[in-house]
């Protein structure tokens, strides 16, 4: 990372100020005023910000000698044997004086003196500024730092003595060495294998901080002999292979570029500080070195200058052979006695013989041993051979070893380093020496003319007061050279055990070692005393020096033991992370002196406590194995209950860097990796893991997941101690589901602390809430205040999730205005055991109140008192219901108004997180009930929202009477769905005796009515119970809102005498067509009632109701009565009259009742009478199935029809008579007896009879029917005692009896009979059942579709139609596909038939020309959808604006028999059915809600990169050519921005038009990181109004078919004003004026005809805003058996939304997925391609396709085969969608979702209330917010 010049430059000039401060530090004999001492502390370093960083290693001290005080100043300078100089400038002044009390000291660190150097004002020689400030800082060298101190008011005079006296110690600043290359080796033939897998491997520079890089860097050797220094220098950009990486390893594996088998290639690893603080020689570049990948030839082995092994294929090479002497054999004389020169040693002969040609015999060679001293040892040898001087040309002599020694192996295979000794040949070595100390060294006499020793030799020395003994146990002479074996025992105490280390083949000369010697462990070595295993040397190590223990010596003898070990922890106490099982191992490495003092370092497995895996820990880098008994290891953590850590004898594993897991459960809702934290200064002795974990800021608010909720971590910590959990804390921020999903919001943030304890081996959270008082809950649009007593459960249910429940109590106030309740004004409402948890139920409260000292309350500006305030909860809907009394005026005798209404907020869910949100307010009835003076006054007013039929409104009624019995009643509905509509009307009734009429009957007047309504017409005919039940049916039961309908009524209440008698009210009411004032239809209603109190025909004996209506518009006549009869438990019935003519479909009927509502007459609840006569040719039904009575005797019986077909044409009829059954009881007995008889017959005219009879019947009429009868009689006793109550039946007996029918021709009866009987309980019983069948039965078969139309609906129909509908067609059957109706054969047994209905014509013309607008074959899209009964055009374009179309459809029924469609008939003609419609388009819209594809910017869209692209469009569902083609208007794209509550500007350009489907505009610059609403909005055209402004006798000008004069510029005014009507619903109130000018016109408004919300970014672009990330990140490895996975997560200022990461999806005709249309991510994150052609080339025909799977983790995960993409093909990655290629992964870790409502509502809502403020409310204004609602 760069340092910025401004830092750098200040941190150069604090260095050179330190200097030079450090160097007045010595008194000066000619001004001693002051003396300056100056003191640096290590480690020194190179780059002054360093010392800037750490001010404590520079003290300069002043010690003032004066007898009053000086203002003085320092000046210094760094001096350098380098001949490095800087100075400060004579001229220099520091900008302010320092202060030296007399006779006092004052001591000034570099932080207090920063200010006296400036980096522009030194003298530097030897070097640069620039070189200081922008290089490595000061060059190599030993420096010393001079100051002096001089007067400040008179710069020239020294105060103290000038340098050297002045000038701090001399120190040194020295770089760090380069990393060294370990592997591969130099020239190293690697050894190939698939996948690839080559280990690059390099030392971590000493005294290099943890942050330090590593670039690897890889050229290939194409030229054979190519220098590699120079391949490395020339190589081409980019190279082969070049990355940078964390740590000192690399693995070359499958995911880099393939090497090719038999290729050289050179390789260098640069180390990089990317802080810029450490300095590296070299620039930290290592030597360069090469390797050869492919196949090791089988006899070559590395070259190792430290340790030399014997060849396979030949001797041992050392570096100190000598050259074999010439000449040929010679033996003579060699004769005892004699010198023979062998290799450089010199062997005096003490026996020879000669046999073939060889020599055989003993002799003495003085051995090079300690301080050069030469001892004689006695050698053998069999096959010596010698030249002419004596001299060895052949052969091999060994020393020979004492007989008494067994314990020495025999030198091992020449690729063995060691000697392999057991644990007892150690014993025995140790034993030897200790019994034959006249074989040490040391007790050796240096006698030249000794006898000579043998084998061993002990080479003894003493070293840290111990004594270490090299054994020496054998050597070998060679003409060429000499070599010897050696062992030592190191003494385990602390493990009661001993360990030999041996080596083969050590060379030597006359004078010594060839170098040092090194004795290894040849095999693992367990030390179970102390859970240690030494580690022995690999047979072929590829560095002996890294490999396994061993101990080195030279001449003098022992110098260090290496230590390599591997320690193993008790199970009981820690375990693998990986397995959770597995016990965790370290690795040691040490060099020691003695066993018993030294420390290793550490490699640890990660690992979880045992039995706990709450949190894991990672070593980050090493640690330290203390095994010394004189110091501890430096950094070492202060533990209050583990005192003995500070004792020098403590043993254990110091940590200082280690990275901890934390809990799962402590984790993101996002998921991803388990969250680690850094910790420090661990450790674990013999009792377990001790030390604290700390950390801050480990889980942002917004990514927390408490069971859902957000929450944070702060802070936590948690204490360890001997392998236990101790305690631990955490706090952080919450965020309560109530306060919604905005979780940056402070004010609904709550503070926490949370206690972690672990009383039964789980985790246990204590969560305490702080208490609050402005806690937003936007849900509820209310502000909490919490008491002391709220909190919060958490626990962790199963160790991966959280589960809580916070219990809330305090009070709430609610102060906003809210559709359709302005003003709510409600404050200090308490509330007790408000519980949110985070599962189901997630909401329950248990009390409400209003308080009992709460301030007053008011809604809509009248004063209210709360009765109940009650918790609503229902399904996914929680809230608040309040029921309250409104004080309509402060006049204590005016009644008040009872009222109640529902605050609902919506449990909603953004997969795990709760998004819970403001719902709506749900307002019930208002009541008032009361005494106004003289009048009685009762009604209520109904709140009703969402209605499927009727929208949303209010509906209710007002009933005032007064004392006199004057009496007054009113209903009221008004609503709205996509128009509004209202209905109003009033009776005004009068007590007896009215108004009299006169004449011969007295008949009087009671009341008159009257109403009106708008946009409402009447339902069909109501159903026939409606008109005899027991009141009007309610508004909603008569009329249903349609758009250009209104209507008036009135009403004449009449009676005979006071009306007790007979009364009746009758109501006219006529409705007109608004557009065209045709009349639409007529009707008086009826009502009458006999035997009654006036006006309360709920009690009367007879009443009814009669209603006559004809329908203009589809020319349809209604007549139909209802009569009740209701005399209590003596007579009761009803029944009804109704005629149906409906012209236009030539259908008719008459009914007086029908089969399933009869005409009925019971009495006495006994006796019952019931019948029906239906004639016509229409909804006509059939024969009813007979009564349950007989069904249940009956039991062969299956009909003679369903019930649902219809008749068609005919005359039905039916009576039945009955009476009970009933129960009858006399003393203890009982009785019970019914019976019934009827019939049904249906007269129809048929066309087809059966068995190809042409016409059935008379004339083709034809009788169906059937007779019936049923009875059943029992009698027994009624029993009641103790152990049983009931019926003892002593007889049962029941009959029933059917006789269906058709007659004539043909004439058949079909006859069933059944009869049962049972006597004293069984005792005697039976059954019979008898059928009779006449004459051939036939039952005509009847149309298969009942008579029912097929079409059902045309829409559209009418006037004022959008000219963006679509047509569409609804059927009663399904269309274009095969159904199955089940019908009856002429044999009455019923079968499933197959029919087909083929829509023949579906068209749209055109009036005015009769072109094809648009058909079923000419469309954008044809579909058929809801089970094929609803037929939709999506037209290509939208219809004309004020233009007439028609709509003709056609369809065909046909039968499917077998694979043959056969047309259906019925009457003998096809089934075909035609209907036409006509409707008018309306003018061009001014809506497009619906009318919307897509837009960019895209609704809701969270961060708009304005600059990416500045082309705005919204895309329509299809062409609406008026919107651009009319004169008048002009379209404008409106921008108004939003911040903090304030609109900040609004900016407007123009629209055109974007190819047909779309219309475009220019994005204008706009506020960054702003809420903006888009409008698009229609202007009328300034020319059109002012038109031709200022030209005199313009005469009159034609706006719209609206007249005026002439208008002059000035005259017109427009205004727009917002307002705010909840439920985030807005009304844009516009308003127009012309001034100076006579002329009628309302307002000419702007229309806004489409409009959303997005929100600006921060940033313009998308470079720009990822400049602004995190540019650098520390990647985390993972391993994978032979394959490492890297990864990396990168912070972001600013996140990306759903629209940046997922794109969007949109729907084009209905629901269906072939119609969702994709809108690709804005942000594309995808895999670069390769910039070499290398990687095109090799990479992926290497790599990416042929790789099918990876197998790690225990997953499988599909690969390929894969490819490199294109790169730079901005269609194919938005148009597909192409992921990045595989395994290279890219994500994001979390989206942020788009605009909420309560995000709107924030920043455009509050300004529209803040407006709204303003206003004074009334009761009027309440009135309209309801009704414009």
């Amino acid at each position: 990372m760069s340092i910025p010049v401004k830092v750098r430059a200040r941190a150069v000039v604090l260095i050179v100020a330190v200097l030079w401060l450090v160097a007045l530090a010595t008194y000066c004999q000619a001004q001693n005023d002051v003396t300056v001492t100056v003191m640096v502390a290590p480690p020194y370093s190179t780059k002054i910000d360093d010392y800037e960083k750490h001010p404590e290693r520079i003290i300069i001290t002043l010690q003032s000698h004066r007898q009053s005080a000086v203002s003085l100043q320092l000046r210094g300078s760094i001096i350098g044997e380098n001949g490095i100089e800087i100075h400060a400038a004579r001229q220099y002044r520091s900008p302010r004086p320092i202060d030296l009390p007399a006779g006092m000291t004052l001591q000034l660190d570099a932080m207090a003196v920063r200010s006296l150097f400036d980096i522009d004002k030194v003298e530097v020689r030897g070097t640069s500024v620039a070189a200081l400030r922008e290089g490595n800082g000061l060059p190599e060298g030993t420096y010393r730092i001079c100051a002096r101190a001089y007067d400040y008011n008179q710069p020239e005079v020294p105060l103290s003595v000038d340098e050297p006296m002045g000038c701090s110690n001399a120190f040194r600043i020295t770089n760090l060495e380069p990393p060294y290359l370990i592997r591969p080796y130099a020239d190293e033939v690697v050894r190939s294998v698939a996948p690839q897998n080559v280990l690059f491997t390099w030392s971590f520079p000493a005294g290099a901080p943890p942050s330090t890089q590593f670039k690897l860097k890889i050229v290939e050797i194409l030229t054979q002999g190519r220098n590699i220094n120079d391949a490395m220098q020339s190589a081409t950009t980019p190279p082969f292979f070049e990355q940078t990486v964390t740590g000192n390893a690399f693995l070359f594996g499958p995911a880099q570029p393939t090497l090719i088998a038999g290729r050289k290639y050179a390789f260098m690893v640069t180390a990089i500080d990317p802080f810029r603080s450490t300095v590296f020689r070299n620039e930290g570049r290592s030597e360069v070195s090469s390797f050869t990948f492919g196949e090791a030839p089988a006899n070559k082995f590395p070259n190792l200058a430290a340790f030399k092994v014997m060849d396979a294929m030949g001797p041992l090479v050392c570096s100190c052979q000598e050259a074999v002497p010439g000449g040929g054999v010679d033996n003579s004389k060699a004769i005892v006695g004699s010198k023979v020169t062998v290799g450089k040693f010199e062997m005096t002969v003490l026996e020879a013989t000669e046999q073939a040609g060889m020599l055989k015999g003993r002799g003495k060679i003085n051995f090079p041993m300690i301080n050069s001293k030469l001892i004689p040892i006695l050698v053998e040898f069999a096959d010596l051979q010698v030249n002419a001087s004596n001299q060895a040309i052949s052969g091999t002599v060994k020393a020979k070893v004492k007989s008494d020694v067994d314990f020495i192996p025999a030198v091992p295979a020449p690729n063995i380093q060691s000697i392999p000794f057991t644990s007892s040949d150690a014993q025995k070595l140790d034993e030897y020496f200790k019994a034959n100390v006249k074989q040490l060294v040391s007790n050796i006499n240096a006698a030249i003319d000794n006898a000579g020793f043998e084998m061993p030799l002990g080479l003894d020395k003493t070293i840290g007061g111990i004594g270490t003994v090299i054994a020496i146990t054998g050597a070998t002479f060679t003409p060429m050279q000499a070599t010897f074996e050696a062992a030592t025992v190191v003494n385990i105490p602390d493990g009661a055990t001993k360990i030999a280390l041996g080596a083969k083949s050590v060379c030597m000369d006359n004078a010594g070692l060839c170098g040092q010697g090194t004795l290894y462990l040849s095999s693992d070595f367990n030390i179970a005393p102390i859970n240690m295993k030494l580690k022995g040397v690999a047979p072929m190590p590829v560095n002996p020096l890294d490999s396994g223990t061993y101990v080195v010596f030279d001449k003098d003898g022992f110098k260090k033991l290496r230590i390599q070990a591997e320690y193993a922890f008790p199970a009981g106490m820690l375990v693998k992370k990986s397995d959770m099982v597995s016990p965790v191992k370290a690795t040691l490495t040490a060099s020691a002196i003695t066993w018993s003092n030294w420390m290793a370092k550490v490699d640890i497995d990660p690992f979880y406590l045992a039995g706990s895996t709450d949190f894991g820990f990672s070593l980050v880098g090493s640690g330290t194995y203390d095994h010394s008994s004189s110091s501890n290891p430096v950094g070492m953590p202060v533990i209050a209950a583990k005192p003995n850590i500070s004792t020098p004898d403590w043993n254990g594993f110091y940590l200082p860097n280690l990275t901890v897991e934390l809990p799962a459960i402590i984790k993101k809702a996002s998921g991803g990796p388990p969250i680690t934290t850094a910790v420090k200064d661990l450790i674990i002795d013999t009792q377990g893991l001790s030390g604290a974990v700390n950390a801050t800021n480990v889980l942002a608010i917004g990514d927390g997941d408490l069971g859902g909720w957000y929450y944070s971590v702060d802070n936590i910590g948690v204490n360890f101690l001997n392998n236990s959990f101790v305690s631990g804390g955490m706090n952080g921020k919450l965020v309560l589901p109530i306060s919604g999903s905005n979780a940056g919001n402070p004010k609904g943030q709550l503070d926490y602390t949370s206690t972690l304890s672990k009383p039964a081996g789980s985790l246990e959270f204590q969560f305490v809430i702080k208490p609050k008082n402005d806690l937003e809950v936007p849900m509820w649009y209310s502000q909490f205040t919490l008491a002391n007593t709220s909190n919060i459960l958490v626990t962790a249910g199963g160790g991966k999730d959280f589960y809580a429940a916070a219990t809330l109590n305090g009070s709430m106030d609610i102060i906003t205005n809210l559709s359709p309740l302005p003003n709510i004004n409600f404050k200090a409402m308490e509330f007790q055991g408000l519980k949110l948890q985070t599962v189901a139920p997630y909401l329950s409260i248990e009390t409400f109140n209003a308080g009992l000292a709460s301030p007053n309350k008011s809604l809509g500006g009248f004063d209210i008192g709360l009765e109940q305030i009650k918790p609503v909860l229902s399904g996914t809907k929680a809230g608040i219901g309040f029921t309250m009394n409104v004080e309509l005026c402060n006049i204590a005798l005016m009644p008040k108004a009872s009222f109640s209404f529902d605050l609902l907020g919506k449990l909603d869910f953004n997969g795990k997180r709760p998004d819970w949100k403001y719902d709506k307010v749900d307002p019930k009835a208002i009541s008032l009930e009361g005494t106004v003076g003289p009048v009685n006054v009762k009604g209520d007013v109904a709140f009703f929202d969402g209605d499927k039929e009727f929208g949303s409104g209010i509906r209710g009624g007002l009933k005032a009477v007064m004392f006199s019995g004057f009496e007054a009643d009113a209903q009221v509905l008004f609503g709205s769905k996509s128009f509004h509509y209202w209905y109003v009307d009033a009776r005004f009734k009068l007590p007896p005796p009215g108004i009299a009429v006169g004449g011969p009957i007295p008949i009087s007047i009671f009341g008159f009515g009257g109403g009106v309504f708008y946009n409402l017409s009447q339902k069909p005919v109501l159903n026939p119970k409606d008109f005899y039940s027991a009141g009007p049916p309610p508004l909603a039961n008569t009329y249903v809102p349609t758009a250009d309908r209104a209507g008036f009524k009135a009403t004449i209440i009449m009676g005979v005498s006071d009306g007790s008698s007979f009364q009746a009210s009758g109501t006219f009411e006529a409705i007109v067509n608004t557009s065209t004032m045709a009349p639409v239809s007529m009707s008086i209603d009826i009502d009458a009632a006999m035997i009654c109190p006036l006006m309360q025909t709920d009690k009367a004996f007879v009443k009814g109701r009669g209603l006559i209506r004809y329908d203009f518009a589809n020319d349809i006549f209604d007549a139909m009565v209802g009569v009740n009869v209701n005399l209590v438990d003596v007579i009761d019935g009803h029944g009804f009259v109704h005629l149906n003519i409906d012209a236009r479909k030539s259908q008719w009927f008459f009914k007086v009742g029908e089969p399933s509502d009869r005409i009925r007459l019971s009495l006495v609840k006994f006796l019952n009478y019931d019948g029906y006569l239906m004639m016509g040719n229409h909804d006509i039904p059939g024969v009813p199935p007979p009564p349950q009575q007989v069904l249940d005797q009956i039991k062969g019986y299956s009909g003679n029809r369903t019930g649902d077909m219809g008749m068609g044409e005919g005359l039905a009829f039916g009576a039945s008579m009955s009476y009970g059954p009933a129960d009858l009881r006399f003393l203890i007995f009982y009785m019970r007896l019914g019976a019934g008889i009827g019939f049904d017959i249906a007269l129809r005219k048929l066309s087809e009879g059966c068995d190809a009879a042409k016409e059935p019947g008379i004339n083709g009429w034809y009788a169906n029917g059937q007779l019936y009868m049923w009875a059943e009689f029992a009698f027994g006793l009624f029993v009641d005692e103790w152990f049983f109550t009931g019926n003892v039946a002593v007889a049962e007996v029941k009959a029933a009896a059917l006789m269906t029918m058709g007659i004539p021709n043909p004439t058949w009866f079909d006859g069933w009979l059944h009869g049962e009987y049972n006597v004293l309980g069984g005792l005697i019983s039976g059954h019979m059942n008898f059928h009779v069948e006449v004459g051939s039965r036939c039952v005509p078969e009847y149309s298969p579709f009942g008579g029912i139309p097929i079409i059902s609906q045309i829409s559209p129909v009418g006037n004022k139609i959008s000219v963006l509908a679509d047509p569409q067609t609804a059927f009663n059957y399904p269309v274009e596909t095969e159904f199955v109706i089940p019908m009856l054969n002429d044999k009455g047994v019923q079968v499933n038939r197959t029919f087909r209905i083929d829509l023949q014509q579906f068209d749209v013309i055109k009036k005015s020309t009769g072109e094809v607008f648009c058909s079923k074959d000419i469309n954008r899209t044809f579909r058929l959808s809801d089970g094929a009964r609803l037929a939709t055009i999506y037209t290509q374009a939208a219809f004309d604006e004020l233009t007439s179309y028609t709509i003709k459809v056609k369809l065909q029924a046909f039968e499917i028999i077998g694979s043959t469609k056969k047309p259906c008939t019925f009457k003998g003609n096809l089934v075909i059915e035609e209907r036409t419609i006509d409707f008018t388009t309306d003018k061009c819209p001014e809506d497009l809600n619906g009318a919307v594809l897509a837009s960019y910017p895209i609704n809701r869209q969270r961060y708009l990169l304005q600059k990416e692209s500045t082309s705005g469009y919204i895309e329509l569902t299809k062409p609406v050519g008026c919107l651009m083609s009319n004169p008048n208007y002009v379209l404008l794209a409106s921008f108004t921005s939003y911040k903090g509550g304030v609109q900040t500007g609004t900016l407007e350009v123009p629209v055109a038009s974007l190819g047909s489907y779309g219309l475009s505009f220019s994005i204008p610059t706009l506020p960054n990181d702003q809420l903006i609403e888009f409008k698009l909005i229609k202007r009328v055209k300034a020319p059109s109004v002012l038109a031709a402004a200022g030209a005199g006798g313009a005469g009159i000008q034609k706006l719209d078919g609206m007249k005026g004069t002439t208008l002059m510029s000035g005259n017109f005014t427009h205004e727009t004003q917002n307002k705010y009507l909840g439920s985030y619903n807005f009304m844009d109130v516009h308003s127009s004026a012309l001034t100076g000018v006579q002329l009628s016109m309302k307002k000419v408004p702007d229309v806004t005809i489409y409009k959303y919300y997005f929100k600006t970014s921060k940033y313009n672009t998308l470079a720009e805003k990822l400049s602004h990330s995190e540019v650098s990140s520390t990647a985390r490895k993972d391993a994978f058996g032979i394959l490492e996975l890297y990864a990396a997560e990168y912070g972001m200022s600013e996140g990306f939304d759903v629209f940046d990461m997922r794109g969007f999806t949109y729907i084009f005709a209905g629901t269906e997925t072939d119609n969702y249309y994709k809108i690709g991510p804005l942000v594309v994150v995808s895999e670069a391609k390769p910039r070499n052609r290398w990687s095109e080339e090799h990479t992926r025909h290497a790599f990416y396709e042929p790789w099918a799977k990876v197998y790690y983790g225990g997953y499988t995960e599909e690969l390929g085969p894969r490819y490199i993409r294109s790169f730079g093909t901005p269609f194919e990655e938005i148009a597909f969608f192409e992921p990045a290629s595989r395994p290279i992964d890219f994500s994001v870790g979390s989206v942020d979702p788009a605009l909420t409502n309560a995000e709107i509502h924030e920043q455009v809502v509050s300004q529209y209330i803040k407006t709204y403020a303003n206003e004074a409310a009334s009761t009027s204004v309440v009135t309209k917010m309801i009704m414009l609602k």
